[in-house]
C-alpha cells in the first residue's frame, strides 16, 4: 500500500497518482485517500455530500454500513452505503472498484435492479453511495419466517423471484458486471405500489482480499454461494452469479445450502470437489423433475457444462412456469366433471369408465329404449346405424383392460335421424266365411289348421258337439276311443 500523501490524489478510473482534482489521463475525477481517523466515521445527523441528511442506520455488513436519508431540497427518501473505514486508512484498490463498479450500476435501468444516484467522499474522507430506498423483506427475511413456521419457499415462489434476478442479472452481465456477492440477503422482495418487486441490491461492490473469511457474520454467508472458479481466485464471469442463483433455489426449497461448514476452506474446498446432493431427497415441498433439471445445471461444476447466460436460466425456468400453469389449468377442467374421473380399486388399478343406463343422459344425447319407445318405430337403416354405435360403445367400456391408466373417451353419439311417419301397412283379408252346416267353434275349443289342398286326407275334430238331454246348447266331449273301449283309465 501507498503511503497517504496529502498532496497526491488518486485517480479512480486509472489508478494514477496526480494532484489534480481531475486526471489528465482519462479526465476522471480524483479523490483524496486521508489516513483513518477515530469519530470521522458516519453518524446518524451528519450531512453527506451537502444534500443528504442522514436519518437512521438500516444495517451493517462486512464491508459498509447503509443508512437511510433524506434530500434537504426536495425531501426524497433514499439510502446511503458507506464504504467501512479501515485502519491506516481506505485501501486504493477497494475505493477503486467502489467507484468503477458505483458508475457501472447507476447505468443500469432495469426494473428488478437497484438504482444509483450518487457517489462521493466525505471530508472525514468515506466513500459513499447514495441509491433507493427499498421498503420490504430481504429473500434472507422471507426464508428465516418460513423456517420458524416449519415450512420453505414452493417451487411457484422460487420461480417467481428467480426470474426477475436473471432479468437484472442480463442486463448487468451484458455490460461485464459480475455481480460476486449474489444471495438472499441482497435479494429484496420491495413493496411499490402496493405490489411486490424483486431488487437485487450490491452489484458488483468489490471486496477486500480475505474480508469474507475473516468479517465476523461473513465466514458462512459469502463463502456458502461461492462459485467454484470463485473459490479458487479466478476470473469470473456471468456464469459465476447462476451458480450462486443456483445455490439459492436450492436453500429455498430445502432450507439449506448443499454445503455447510463451520471452516470457510472445507467449505470452499466442497464446492470443488463434493458432489452435489440429491435436490428431490432434500427438497420438503414438491418439485418437478424439470425445475430440478434447471437447478442441477446451474451447479455443475464444470463451466461448460453450465447455463451459459442469464437468459438461457430464464427460459427454462418460464417453461417450468407454463408447465405448471397447463397442469394446473387441467386439473381446473377435470375438477369440473368428476363423475367422469376413474375410480381406483384397492389395488391400484384403475377401473374402466361404465357407460349410463339406457334412458339416462349421456353428453348432449339422449340413449333411447326401442322397447319403451312409443309411435312409430324408424326405418331399419336408421334403427341399425343407431344400434352399432350403442353395441360399439358398450363393447369399448366392457373390453377396456383394468389396467388402463387412461380414461375412456368416447365421442359423442350422432344425433339421431328424424324418424318420418311409417304408413300403417294395409289390414288382413277377413277368413273366408265357415259352411252354414258347421257352426262356429266355441272361444275354449281349438282350431286345428286347416288341410292342404289337394292332401285328399281328412282329419276328424279333436271335440264333437253333441246336445244332452234337457239342453238345447251343444256341448264338447271327448269322443269315444276307436277300441271299443270305455275310455276309463
Amino acid at each position: 500500500m501507498t503511503p497517504f500523501d496529502s498532496r497526491q490524489r488518486l485517480c479512480t478510473t486509472c489508478g494514477a497518482r496526480t494532484p489534480a482534482l481531475v486526471c489528465s489521463e482519462d479526465g476522471s475525477l480524483t479523490v483524496q485517500l486521508r489516513e483513518y481517523l477515530p469519530g470521522a466515521e458516519v453518524k446518524v445527523g451528519d450531512l453527506i455530500g451537502e444534500r443528504y441528511v442522514i436519518t437512521r442506520r438500516l444495517g451493517e455488513g462486512g464491508y459498509s454500513s447503509v443508512f437511510a436519508a433524506q434530500h434537504v431540497v426536495t425531501g426524497q427518501a433514499l439510502a446511503i452505503k458507506v464504504l467501512k473505514a479501515t485502519w491506516p486508512g481506505p485501501d486504493e484498490q477497494a475505493v477503486r472498484r467502489f467507484y468503477r463498479e458505483a458508475s457501472v450500476t447507476a447505468g443500469l435501468s432495469h426494473p428488478n435492479t437497484i438504482r444509483v444516484f450518487d457517489v462521493g467522499q466525505t471530508e472525514g474522507g468515506s466513500f459513499w453511495l447514495a441509491m433507493e430506498l427499498l421498503v420490504g423483506p430481504s429473500l434472507e427475511d422471507r426464508m428465516q419466517e418460513r423456517l420458524a413456521s416449519g415450512q420453505v419457499l414452493t417451487q411457484r415462489e422460487a420461480i417467481e423471484f428467480a426470474v426477475p434476478v436473471l432479468r437484472s442479472l442480463h442486463e448487468a452481465h451484458g455490460r461485464h458486471l459480475v455481480h460476486r456477492d449474489l444471495k438472499p440477503a441482497n435479494i429484496v422482495l420491495a413493496d411499490v405500489a402496493g405490489e411486490t418487486v424483486v431488487k437485487v441490491l450490491d452489484f458488483g461492490i468489490a471486496q477486500t482480499s480475505g474480508s469474507t473469511l475473516t468479517t465476523t457474520g461473513m465466514a458462512l454467508g459469502t463463502p456458502a454461494y461461492m462459485s467454484p472458479e470463485q473459490c479458487q481466485g479466478l476470473d469470473l464471469d456471468g456464469r459465476s452469479d447462476l451458480y450462486s442463483l443456483g445455490i439459492v433455489l436450492y436453500r429455498s426449497v430445502t432450507g439449506d445450502v448443499p454445503f455447510a461448514d463451520l471452516n470457510p476452506v472445507k467449505l470452499m474446498q466442497a464446492h470443488l470437489s463434493r458432489p452435489l446432493p440429491d435436490l428431490r431427497r432434500a427438497a420438503r415441498t414438491d418439485l418437478t423433475q424439470s425445475f430440478v433439471a434447471v437447478v442441477q445445471r446451474a451447479l455443475d461444476k464444470d463451466l461448460l457444462r453450465r447455463w451459459q447466460h442469464a437468459a438461457d436460466m430464464r427460459e427454462a425456468l418460464d417453461a417450468v412456469a407454463l408447465e405448471m400453469a397447463r397442469t394446473s389449468l387441467d386439473m381446473q377442467a377435470f375438477s369440473l366433471s368428476p363423475d367422469h374421473a376413474p375410480r381406483r380399486r384397492k389395488s391400484g388399478r384403475i377401473e374402466p369408465v361404465q357407460l349410463p343406463p339406457l334412458g339416462q343422459e349421456l353428453g348432449s344425447e339422449a340413449v333411447v329404449d326401442s322397447t319403451q319407445a312409443t309411435g312409430p318405430m324408424p326405418p331399419l337403416s336408421a334403427r341399425s346405424a343407431t344400434s352399432r354405435v350403442l353395441r360399439g360403445a358398450t363393447s369399448a367400456a366392457k373390453h377396456q383392460p383394468p389396467e388402463a391408466d387412461a380414461l375412456l373417451h368416447m365421442p359423442p353419439l350422432p344425433p339421431l335421424p328424424k324418424m318420418s311417419p311409417v304408413p300403417a301397412p294395409p289390414p288382413p283379408p277377413p277368413p273366408p266365411a265357415a259352411p252354414e252346416s258347421v257352426p262356429p267353434p266355441p272361444e275354449a275349443a281349438v282350431v286345428p289348421p286347416p288341410a292342404q289342398a289337394g292332401s285328399g286326407e281328412r282329419r276328424s275334430p279333436l271335440f264333437k258337439k253333441t246336445m244332452p238331454m234337457g239342453s238345447d246348447r251343444p256341448t264338447a266331449r271327448l269322443p269315444r276311443p276307436s277300441g271299443g273301449g270305455s275310455g276309463k283309465g
